[in-house]
């Protein structure tokens, strides 16, 4: 069949098909909703409500599921239990969910009545950063019923300089604390959480980055380190109870005992404990550039590779650098806490936090980190040791140490090393040696 070039051709809608797709209760024709094999193989579930004792009861919840069969002419019942969904499938039960507020203040409106003398209520969503709870007042001026529900409370102990008790605080809820906790934990801050807020239509997306994140999390970080250093600790503990392994000194005592009480009688009898360390930076490092303004690192048990201490450097401070925006180059910062632990480069870092934790591990817990296993660093080698006259003093000698150098002559060793007198050296392995050392 020909046609013109001036004719074109025009869809014309059938209005066959368009009644057949209308037809449906939810409007389209769809697989699964016409009829026809559907995905449950030709059933279809029809929840319906038990039959009551009440006729105007409306919170009667459905115990059985009736399975229709397209080819049967009798339903068949399946019984769905009285047991809640969470413990079916062995989760537990959400605590928290999302709603809309509009329409759960419509429909809460709707519903309820004043306790006292049956007039209308007035529903509002008190909130404290993120934490909403629930008020529920009589709109009659002359009546005084109002009732609240708070969110779910935090167990944070207030701080001798935190001020009254009485005053509510971003931290005395749950789900502010769990919040800034997320978002740490994910390696995120403030500008993360306040986006996500917004994009949720969460309260006081704005105020999240400059204000309550930061609020929220100088004030958990002192209880969050105080866990950190207990979960260390014990961690310590059950390598130099596997150590020890039920040995006792003379007098019957365990040996375990004597470390924990610090009543060894002398450094020999320490446990000598061989562990791995290394560190990692806030910002990567790019060939040759190392700038990041924080590393940590950490010295980690060989049997139950756990780690037993930790140690975290910084060259920055926040409050510090708004201060001298704001301020003065040479005018000092007022009082806080500042977190400048170090001056110097980033790549410095981790032979000082290596050396700090031997030293604390020695002289607070009584234990020797001996050997320590690590890259094949030189400068942790180096810094690890004692001074040239610190070492001639422990070897009762006046003969001042030599090396090798690259050349193969013997040099007077350079007198980088930091490790006090008091402080065993100790031996170290590098991360190749130690893997070929076990593969033998």
């Amino acid at each position: 069949m020909s046609t013109s070039s001036n004719e074109r051709k025009v869809w014309v809608p059938n209005q066959g098909i368009e009644k057949n797709k209308l037809t449906s209760s939810n409007g389209w024709n769809l697989p699964g909703v016409s009829s026809g094999l559907s995905r449950t193989r030709g059933k279809k579930g029809v929840l319906e409500p038990p039959p009551t004792t009440d006729p105007l009861s409306t919170n009667a919840r459905p115990t059985d599921v009736i399975a229709v069969d397209s080819s049967a002419t009798t339903p068949s019942t399946i019984s769905a239990g009285t047991e809640p969904n969470h413990m079916v499938t062995g989760l537990p039960p959400p605590s928290r969910s999302i709603f809309d507020l509009d329409g759960l203040k419509a429909l809460l409106e709707r519903n309820i009545a004043c306790g006292t003398c049956n007039s209308a209520v007035n529903v509002t969503f008190p909130t404290c950063c993120l934490a909403s709870g629930v008020k529920v007042a009589c709109t009659d001026p002359f009546c005084m019923f109002v009732d609240a529900c708070r969110p779910a409370m935090a167990d944070m102990p207030v701080n001798e300089n935190g001020g009254s008790a009485l005053i509510e605080r971003q931290t005395d809820y749950a789900i502010n604390i769990l919040w800034v906790l997320g978002f740490l934990t994910s390696g995120d801050g403030g500008t993360e959480a306040g986006r996500l807020m917004g994009l949720l239509g969460l309260p006081h997306s704005t105020s999240m980055q400059k204000r309550f994140f930061s609020s929220i999390e100088s004030r958990i970080s002192p209880h969050i380190v105080g866990i950190c250093d207990e979960v260390l600790h014990e961690n310590l503990q059950d390598e130099v109870k596997l150590h020890y392994n039920n040995k006792r000194n003379d007098e019957g005592v365990l040996l375990f005992d004597l470390w924990l009480r610090k009543e060894l009688p002398s450094p020999a009898d320490w446990p000598k404990l061989p562990m791995s360390t290394d560190m990692a930076w806030q910002k990567r490092s790019s060939g040759k550039r190392y700038d990041s303004l924080s590393g940590h690192a950490l010295l980690c048990t060989t049997t139950f590779r756990k780690p037993a201490m930790q140690e975290t450097l910084a060259k920055s401070c926040c409050i510090c650098k708004l201060w001298h925006l704001k301020h003065l180059a040479d005018e000092p910062a007022p009082e806080h806490i500042c977190t400048i632990n170090h001056t110097g480069s980033s790549g410095s870092m981790e032979p000082i936090a290596v050396l700090n934790m031997a030293m604390r591990l020695y002289r607070v817990h009584n234990v020797v980190a001996s050997p320590i296993i690590t890259d094949d660093d030189s400068s942790i080698k180096a810094k690890l040791k004692w001074s040239n006259a610190d070492h001639m003093t422990n070897a009762n000698t006046t003969t001042i140490p030599k090396i090798i150098n690259s050349n193969g002559n013997e040099v007077t060793r350079p007198d980088k090393g930091e490790l006090p007198a008091d402080v065993a050296e100790p031996a170290f392995l590098a991360v190749l040696d130690n893997y070929v050392s076990c593969r033998l």
